[in-house]
């Protein structure tokens, strides 16, 4: 689990989150040894789905 406190408001949550996850997922393939996925496509994916899960 990773926690990363303190984020000011809804909108960098949802940036750090994001960013925390496709970074992980960039990592995984790495470790996988696949073709690493875009950051920033991933990022903005990721970025909706957590949108649609935090609480406006």
């Amino acid at each position: 689990m990773l926690t990363h406190r303190r984020l000011p408001d809804r909108k960098e949550t949802l940036s750090v989150s994001s960013g925390w996850h496709a970074h992980l997922d960039v990592l995984d393939d790495v470790l996988h040894e696949r073709t690493p996925r875009g950051f920033w496509s991933n990022h903005a994916e990721l970025e909706k789905a957590y949108e649609a899960r935090f609480p406006a």
